[in-house]
Formats: structure tokens, sequence, C-alpha cells
């Protein structure tokens, strides 16, 4: 079944704060209608982004969660547990309140697990992933955080510049499993595996420049440090253009390509546009045609991915599409 965002946060409010009464109407609200199907669906129904699968720290639950934080699909599994948690709720106020704690620990952690995968940070074992992970509190937030909270690590964003230009990696990206990998074309599997390797290196100069941008700086500097920028990710796009590709692939290699040129183009005109007026940020230019075609080309090589290998294993779909997310600017 599918449960919108807000749902899922209304209930972890009254599993917290209101009383007994509330809980019980607002769960039955959500569990009351038929069992869903067995098939998860691959897609949010609103933005039609893939679905992120989202392990919970409660017993084997996991959801489908959406990367853009519309809300999140319950497994059949999922929602009959759900269900026996509050079925088996007994008569006694005392058994009550132990059950009602019960399901909003389990709703608690859909709600984070959901918020971490969206917002795109890693977090400790007690407390946004990848992004490198999306278990992490990390997702995709709609508020699009800094680059340094993106990707987890402890880089100063004030402190970059000509001369220190760290290496930084994006949560989930981890190398594809060669050994264990579906993909049995060896062509195929070595063009993949070394795209990857050169999409690191876009991801590090990508949140590098996000960085640049995340801080106030003298005018100038933006202009400056985007050369830096420009210069590394060049390098990057020439890598890229000297890769073999399998010809099943070409069409997903020449989407990266294209996103990868619209990436140096959009990171440009950013730059300017900080120089002249402090206050703009990526929300100011969502609409810029090279940060639409750079997504959407990075959408299309997922999609083709996708196309190519329905039967991917998890290992590898995962390590493909986080490389692909955490290259993406938006």
């Amino acid at each position: 079944m599918w449960v919108e965002q807000t749902g899922l946060t209304q209930i972890d409010t009254k599993v917290r704060y209101g009383a007994a009464a509330e809980v019980d109407r607002l769960l039955q609200d959500l569990l009351a209608g038929p069992a869903s199907p067995a098939t998860v669906p691959v897609g949010c129904p609103t933005c039609r982004r893939d679905l992120v699968r989202q392990s919970l720290a409660v017993g084997a639950l996991f959801v489908s969660a959406c990367p853009s934080g519309h809300g999140a699909w319950l497994s059949p599994e999922v929602a009959e547990s759900l269900r026996a948690l509050v079925d088996t709720r007994v008569t006694t106020h005392r058994q009550r309140r132990l059950t009602v704690i019960g399901v909003g620990a389990v709703l608690s952690m859909l709600v984070f697990a959901i918020w971490t995968s969206l917002t795109g940070r890693d977090v400790p074992a007690p407390h946004r992933p990848a992004p490198e992970t999306v278990a992490p509190a990390t997702p995709v937030a709609p508020a699009l955080p800094a680059a340094a909270s993106a990707a987890g690590d402890r880089v100063d964003n004030a402190a970059l510049s000509e001369v220190h230009w760290p290496e930084r990696r994006w949560p989930g990206a981890r190398p594809i499993p060669l050994k264990e990998s579906r993909i049995d074309v060896h062509e195929e599997l070595l063009y993949l595996d070394q795209l990857l390797g050169v999409l690191a290196a876009g991801i590090s100069n990508r949140l590098n420049m996000e960085g640049v941008l995340a801080v106030p700086r003298a005018p100038e500097r933006y202009g400056a440090l985007y050369e830096v920028y420009r210069g590394r990710q060049e390098e990057v796009l020439d890598r890229l253009r000297r890769l073999q590709v399998p010809a099943r692939l070409q069409p997903v290699h020449e989407q990266v390509v294209r996103a990868t040129e619209q990436q140096i183009a959009f990171y440009g005109d950013f730059a300017r546009a900080k120089a002249v007026d402090a206050a703009t940020d990526l929300r100011r230019l969502l609409s810029h045609p090279a940060l639409r075609e750079q997504n959407g080309a990075l959408l299309d090589a997922w999609g083709r991915v996708r196309q190519l290998y329905p039967d991917l294993d998890t290992a590898t779909r995962e390590a493909i599409y986080y490389h692909l997310c955490g290259f993406d600017t938006v």
C-alpha cells in the first residue's frame, strides 16, 4: 500500500503526543484498506522517480521510499505486521499503551528512514545517505542541503581553494561487486565499472563546487574557483569520451556525457549569478535549461540501464543508481 509522507508524520506525532484513542483511529484509517498486491511498484505515483528500498531498524521490515519525499510503499508483509500490532492490542489500558509505543516505534523508524533516504546524509549509528546511502539520514530533501552535509563528510567549504580541492564521496556510491553482479557480458561489466570510477571523480568535483557556492566569499572568488572545478570536470569529460563503450550501452553513455557538459555549463552560470547577488541559491535556478537538461539526461540513462538489465542484483543496481544520483545537481 502507498502511504503519503504527511500521513506517516501525522501518525508519528499522534503516537508521541496524542491520546490513545486518536492513535487507534489514525492507525485504523491507515490500515483499513485491503491487502496490497505482492508486486512492489518501481516508481513514485507522484513524481515517477524510482523508489529506493529502505531497510528499517525494526525486525525485517522495509519500505520502498520515494527519493523526493512523497511517501513510501509498504510491502504486504510490513502492512500485515502493522495490522498485527494493532489487532493484538488488549483491553487493559497498560497493554494498549505498550502496543501503541510499539507501533509508534515502527512508524517513527519508517518516517526517519524515508527522511534519511531523502536528505542524502550519512548518520552515525544512534543518530541524510546516502547518500552513502539512503539508509543514513540523507535524503534528497526538498531543501537541498549543503554539499558537506549531503556527502556526510567533514570538509570545511569555506576552506576550498585552488590548492585545497579534497576528494569527496557520495553515500551509497559503492563499486559494482564484480563477482556477484548479474551482468554476465564481460565488456559491459568492464565498461560500467570504469564508468562508475569516472563518475566518482565527477561527483567529488561537483560536491566541491556545490561547497564553493554554499558559503559567503568575495564575488571574484566564485569565478576563480569555478575555473578550478571546470578544469577538473573537463578532465572527467575527457575520460568519459575515451571509454570503450559496448554497443548496447552507447545510448546510456551518450546521456552521461551530455549531462556532464550541461553540468559544467550550469555551474558557470551559477557562479556568475552568485558573484552578482550573494543570495542566489540552487532553488532560484531550478528552471535553468542546463540544469533541467542535465537532470533529464541522467534520468534517461538510469531508465535505459533498468530496461537493459531488468533483473539486476541489488548491489549492482544500487551502485549504478547512486553514482548517477550523486552526479546529478538536483
